[in-house]
């Protein structure tokens, strides 16, 4: 069974993350893989490479809790290609693969490698 971890971010306190941990957890329920953690950032700019839960994800991605990380959009990871990059390098790295729902992303297939 696929050990996921969720992460949704939004740039103000005004908005929410709610909308995005459903769809990340409706997708994963659908295909009967196991949701390990979800982290949220609210209220955070994705120009931040630094990020409270996005830093506390890479620490457990590292330690290799996760097979994938499910996100709802690339840019919730990061506003600048480098960062997005960067990040799949170190999920690839840890043995884990990024999904991108909305772009339809899967880091481990193909397409999904060609796109970085």
């Amino acid at each position: 069974m696929t050990r996921v971890a969720l992460y949704a971010r939004v740039s103000t306190k005004e908005q929410s993350t709610e909308a995005q941990v459903a769809q990340l957890t409706a997708y994963c329920q659908a295909r009967g893989w196991v949701e390990v953690a979800v982290f949220r950032d609210d209220g955070i700019s994705g120009v931040r490479d630094n990020r409270p839960e996005l830093d506390r994800l890479r620490q457990r991605m590292a330690a290799g809790e996760f097979e994938a990380i499910v996100v709802s959009k690339m840019d919730r990871l990061g506003r600048s290609l480098g960062m997005i990059l960067r990040f799949w390098d170190e999920a690839d790295a840890a043995g884990a693969r990024v999904i991108v729902i909305d772009q339809g992303i899967d880091t481990s297939t193909p397409s999904g490698r060609l796109q970085r």
